[in-house]
């Protein structure tokens, strides 16, 4: 069955009724819940040891703590991590793309970044696909 402008003009209503009724549940709590950001906030402006903050899910990475850090300075932890085999895809789609910015990902060219893509692959047909993690420990990172 069609839907006609009338049928939108409900569900829009029925739509803008519900935010309104939103909001109004939200009212009381909105100054306590934006004290706790500002909290939150400034703890982790003050956090001892905090390496940065997961692009994913904003969770706190401290020294020590597994994390990934891509070519583009993305930092994310452990549960946002990618796996080997995605970042051999990513590799070898960004071979393929002419237009293709291959310092992006940290690399001077193409002959490098087909290199590393073989390299990886090696090593996930070798050891199995997984996360790809680092560890920062005093100002240098390892990856695992």
């Amino acid at each position: 069955m069609p839907y006609t402008h009338a049928d939108w003009e409900v569900a829009k209503a029925t739509i803008a009724n519900i935010e309104e009724e939103r909001k109004a549940l939200l009212a009381p709590t909105q100054a306590r819940y934006e004290a706790a950001l500002d909290k939150l906030s400034d703890i982790e402006d003050d956090l001892s040891g905090l390496d940065g903050v997961c692009e994913g899910c904003d969770t706190p990475i401290f020294e020590g703590d597994p994390h990934y850090i891509s070519a583009d300075s993305v930092m994310t932890c452990r549960a946002c991590a990618p796996m080997l085999s995605d970042i051999v895809e990513e590799y070898r789609t960004y071979q393929k793309d002419p237009e293709s910015h291959f310092e992006d990902l940290g690399f001077n060219g193409p002959e490098e970044l087909i290199e590393e893509a073989e390299k990886l692959e090696l090593d996930l047909s070798r050891n199995g696909d997984r996360k790809v993690l680092n560890v920062s420990c005093e100002d240098h990172h390892e990856r695992h």
